[in-house]
């Protein structure tokens, strides 16, 4: 996804910058993964499930994230980046890669269930 067309599709980040996603290596020495985002829209990204998800997520739900990424920002604006997040950074972060999980497992949940009730339909 390029810039012109994430800011078509109102993909931005919590700044209000294009959504891109770069390589993992993209990310500066020292940089915060969460305000890098902010000030840039770049997603440094990795080639595995987790990023594919985080990816997933920022299309599925567009405003959700770019809600979570500003409010990590402000946090790291307020109070730097320290040896561990913080209560409210610590909340954020497990709500973002969580909450997918919940959602995922809920879709996955209704279709068995749906396919559980066809087959008994079909057994009677």
């Amino acid at each position: 996804m390029n810039a012109t067309t994430a800011a078509a599709a109102a993909h931005v980040t919590g700044r209000g910058k294009p959504l891109a996603f770069t390589a993992q290596e993209a990310l500066p020495a020292g940089a915060s993964y969460e305000s890098h985002i902010a000030q840039t829209g770049c997603v440094p990204t990795r080639h595995n499930l987790h990023d594919f998800f985080n990816g997933l997520m920022w299309f599925s739900y567009p405003r959700i994230k770019a809600a979570l990424n500003a409010r990590q920002a402000a946090q790291i604006d307020a109070l730097g980046i320290g040896p561990t997040r913080g209560s409210v950074r610590d909340a954020l972060t497990l709500f973002d890669e969580n909450a997918r999980d919940v959602r995922l497992r809920r879709s996955v949940a209704r279709r068995c269930a749906a396919r559980l009730r066809l087959a008994h339909a079909v057994r009677r």
